[in-house]
């Protein structure tokens, strides 16, 4: 008796399957789909203040008018005021929480330290 190959595989792939899905648990790794993580300074306000960057650098791009450029320049110094003010918030805001943790939960403290070395040892390789 001669199959075809390919439903013989799908038989086969279909029948492990099944069986793994009864006796196995699933595990999701990472985040579902469409929930990309955000970082914490990344607000409402900064969210605009971007949008309108990359809003006024299109109209700039497609009629190259000094007033439009001038315009992308103004709302690049905007954006990039509104970003640094934010990470710099959140930078402080972390460090309360880091020194907050040290003197309270002391093992919290050292396993966001070694996460953070680890993190910076990585991007320097």
């Amino acid at each position: 008796m001669i199959t075809d190959v390919e439903s013989e595989w799908q038989l086969f792939k279909r029948g492990v399957l099944e069986a793994a899905a009864e006796f196995c648990r699933y595990k999701r790794v990472g985040l579902p789909p469409g929930c990309q993580q955000k970082s914490s300074w990344l607000t409402r306000k900064v969210q605009l203040a971007v949008k309108e960057k990359k809003a006024a650098f299109k109209k700039w791009l497609r009629n190259k008018e000094p007033s439009s450029r001038v315009r992308y320049a103004e709302a690049r110094k905007v954006a990039a005021i509104a970003v640094a003010k934010a990470k710099t918030d959140s930078w402080e805001k972390f460090g309360e929480v880091l020194e907050s943790s040290f003197r309270t939960a002391n093992k919290v403290f050292w396993q966001t330290i070694r996460q953070l070395m680890r993190t910076h040892l990585k991007r320097k390789a």
